[in-house]
């Protein structure tokens, strides 16, 4: 609402990409563009949904924001495939499984998580309240570019190093893997940080 309340003191459109929105399972804000006549919002089938291949998502907003975004995307894709429509279509009519699914492997991998976090004492980090994102600190020195080249070639293990969020001490993993690739990438982890540490 504050944010809603700066753009309209400035006249200003406020873009609010809200990915990751339908991961917070119980009294989930509202949309930011069911707050002002000034915000967009997006989503998308990529995250939460986890069918980013399909490359489908949608603009909510005020309709003449709307129809000016449309001219624009005309330029860069006029349409979805219709088999793409057709899976998205789907994908949201079961939307109650998707939030179960989620609720599961929440419950199933923050524990393992956070067990393996408490036993090392080269790592900090929050647990998110929802999603499955985590967002580490490296209190060794380390930097996180290094550690990601590291998982990547030595290790087949993905993580995305702070230097994109601009912080190189920080890196950002998923955790909404099945158990044993999950606790298999944590191994990986473990073991190139002993390596460079």
């Amino acid at each position: 609402k504050a944010v809603a309340d700066i753009a309209e003191d400035s006249h200003t459109h406020v873009l609010s990409d809200e990915v990751y929105r339908d991961f917070i399972l119980d009294d989930a804000p509202p949309v930011m563009s069911s707050i002002s006549p000034l915000a967009l919002s997006t989503c998308s089938l990529s995250k939460f949904y986890g069918s980013g291949a399909l490359r489908i998502g949608w603009l909510m907003g005020d309709s003449k924001l709307i129809k000016r975004a449309r001219r624009m995307n005309d330029y860069l894709a006029v349409t979805a495939s219709c088999a793409g429509e057709t899976y998205a279509a789907q994908i949201l009519a079961k939307r109650d499984w998707f939030v179960d699914r989620v609720r599961e492997i929440s419950a199933r991998n923050y524990p393992l998580v956070k067990q393996w976090l408490d036993k090392r004492g080269d790592l900090e980090a929050v647990m998110p309240r929802y999603g499955l994102i985590v967002y580490l600190r490296i209190i060794k020195n380390i930097d996180s570019m290094k550690l990601a080249e590291t998982l990547l070639t030595k290790y087949h293990t993905i993580l995305s190093p702070g230097r994109f969020f601009g912080e190189e001490d920080h890196f950002r993993i998923g955790i909404g893997g099945e158990k044993d690739n999950l606790m298999g990438a944590f191994e990986n982890l473990g073991t190139a940080l002993d390596e460079l540490g």
